[in-house]
């Protein structure tokens, strides 16, 4: 327990300070973790690994084997395969680390938007990837692999289509975050609903242009990626909508984060006082200034130009009580 204890690197708090080579050390700690967690997760994938290759090999048509055309290229595929599925097996822990590694430098109140936020992009980001598993893959490789079949005698290299298929997968579950990417422009400031709505079409067209982007190529696939594109785009502008309304009433940089008992967890002013040059509790903003930096011989009636004569008036007396005296040796 003490040796795990020891790798396992301390979270640091919200306000709580470290050197760098304290931080140095919580980074290293925590790539350990992540490769302790790939490892492992690598040869599970590998020992499965002619599972997984069926698993991918499904959406081909029943007529079409594939082909390997080196010695190398069977295990090489097979290595391919196994650590792209350990990179997803592991993909939890490995945030986790990346998160963990940057939150002490977020108030508690980001942090709990960010923890939503990773949330709904994990839920979103599986549901693209089986969407194009199950809807995309199928509909472009028939329609690639029929296309001119008469012409050619059609061969499918493994590892160019198994390639093809995680890209595919992978852009699919990537697409499904533009929800997410637009909520947090909105909620830092950068867009608004209004503005998403005034420029629905331009949003459509950037829908299409990012669709063409993906990897297929084929108007098949384009059709089945385009239309839930737009539908996320569309639920976007929705959303945005009513978390403006939440928004508005708990701003992003507040003075101090509530904790759930109504008060404040130490980062701000103590219930029932007022913040500086905010609102207090009934909420009429009061404006203060700190007595002691005001000075009245800097803050005078009189003018620069007066300060300015009496200064010289003082200079030239002096010079007059040098030359008399002077004048008395």
């Amino acid at each position: 327990m003490r040796r795990l204890r020891r790798i396992a690197p301390r979270r640091l708090g919200p306000d709580e300070e470290a050197t760098l080579v304290e931080h140095l050390s919580e980074l290293r700690h925590r790539l350990v973790i992540g490769l302790a967690a790939l490892v492992p997760a690598f040869l599970l994938a590998f020992a499965f690994h002619a599972t997984l290759i069926d698993w991918l090999k499904r959406p081909l048509p029943a007529d079409k084997e594939l082909v390997t055309l080196g010695v190398t290229e069977p295990f090489t595929t097979a290595v391919k395969v196994s650590l792209l599925a350990a990179i997803a097996i592991a993909l939890p822990i490995l945030l986790w680390q990346i998160w963990a590694f940057l939150a002490p430098a977020m108030d508690r109140a980001t942090q709990r938007a960010i923890s939503v936020f990773v949330v709904v992009a994990t839920l979103l980001f599986a549901a693209g990837v089986v969407f194009s598993y199950f809807v995309v893959l199928p509909a472009a490789i028939n329609f690639l692999t029929n296309f001119d079949d008469s012409l050619y005698t059609i061969q499918i290299r493994a590892s160019y289509y198994l390639s093809f298929t995680s890209m595919v997968m992978l852009a699919s579950g990537l697409a499904f975050e533009m929800p997410i990417f637009i909520l947090a422009l909105v909620r830092i400031g950068v867009l608004t609903s209004a503005k998403l709505r005034r420029n629905r079409r331009i949003g459509i067209v950037l829908m299409v242009t990012f669709a063409v982007l993906l990897p297929t190529v084929d108007p098949v696939s384009l059709l089945f990626e385009t239309i839930p594109l737009l539908i996320l785009f569309e639920s976007s502008i929705w959303l945005a909508v009513l978390m403006e309304r939440r928004w508005e009433s708990r701003p992003l940089y507040s003075w101090y984060d509530t904790d759930e008992d109504g008060g404040t967890d130490g980062d701000g002013p103590a219930d029932g006082e007022p913040s500086a040059g905010g609102g207090g509790p009934s909420g009429e903003v009061e404006q203060t200034y700190d007595e002691s930096l005001y000075d009245e011989e800097l803050y005078d009636d009189h003018s620069f130009e007066e300060e300015l004569a009496v200064a010289g008036d003082a200079d030239a007396l002096a010079a007059d009580e040098d030359g008399a005296e002077t004048t008395r040796t």
